[in-house]
């Protein structure tokens, strides 16, 4: 639902079933903002984070959480102590697109 929200925006959008396959995919790709679940197998979205803030600083300050667990034990301590934006499932489509570009637009260090 959120990639077809974005593609009706115009968007390009890649799709990533974990953290690890997101990285690979953002290695080789140049991309304006990552939107990523909290919890996913594997890398999980906490992981994917760390891990771009350490390769890939700029995309990181350009990405945010979708969450459907956002009320669950530790989820919201980690939201808050991770430091970017989240939306919580389902998703309101407006607010997607309010914060697809607002992330979008941020400028890079």
């Amino acid at each position: 639902l959120i990639s077809e929200i974005l593609r009706r925006d115009g968007r390009m959008v890649d799709e990533a079933s974990d953290g690890s396959q997101a990285l690979a995919i953002a290695a080789e790709k140049h991309f304006d903002l990552v939107i990523a679940d909290l919890r996913m197998p594997g890398l999980d979205g906490m992981g994917l984070l760390d891990e771009l803030r350490q390769c890939a600083p700029d995309l990181a300050r350009r990405f945010a959480f979708v969450t459907g667990d956002a009320m669950g034990p530790g989820a919201e301590t980690a939201l808050r102590h991770a430091g970017v934006p989240h939306l919580e499932k389902p998703v309101v489509p407006a607010e997607l697109r309010a914060l697809a570009r607002r992330l979008a637009a941020e400028p890079v260090a």
